[in-house]
């Protein structure tokens, strides 16, 4: 299904006329969206199915709920504004990937050190993140966006 996916995504873009390094942004930007979402989601299922964790970690699970919703919601709005040309796609890009560093990192780290011992499936969201977040605020990838802003397709 995730090849089927990428050909889709990739397919549909390339005959719209999307340059590719578009496409690629947008894709990276898409898995840190579904990852930042499903850290959301989870923090729900281990707040009401763990009994006997520790009631501050439960908490911090709680408000990651919600930190990490506004960062998938913020990746979203990131790829249509990058597919849409608008000025301010850095910038919620940038908001996002914080959003979602804000609450990945302390779940992650928590989760793999204390809970699970082993590499925590908290952890991709944040880590993709802070690689778009890097991305970003290049001047390389300003100039970029700019040049494709000023294209028509």
């Amino acid at each position: 299904v995730f090849i089927l996916a990428i050909v889709l995504w990739f397919g549909m873009l390339l005959i719209r006329g999307i340059k590719k390094n578009i496409i690629i942004l947008a894709f990276i930007a898409g898995l840190a969206f579904v990852l930042t979402f499903i850290d959301g989601v989870a923090p729900i299922s281990k707040y009401v199915s763990t009994k006997g964790v520790d009631p501050l970690w439960n908490g911090v699970y709680a408000v990651s709920q919600q930190v990490n919703w506004w960062g998938a919601a913020a990746w979203a709005i990131f790829i249509f504004a990058l597919l849409k040309k608008k000025s301010w796609t850095i910038p919620i890009g940038v908001f996002a990937g914080a959003m979602s560093m804000i609450a990945g990192y302390p779940m992650g780290i928590n989760n793999a050190l204390f809970e699970a011992g082993r590499f925590s499936m908290f952890l991709p969201a944040p880590l993709i993140s802070t690689g778009l977040v890097i991305y970003l605020i290049l001047p390389g990838t300003r100039k970029m966006l700019e040049t494709w802003n000023k294209t028509e397709y």
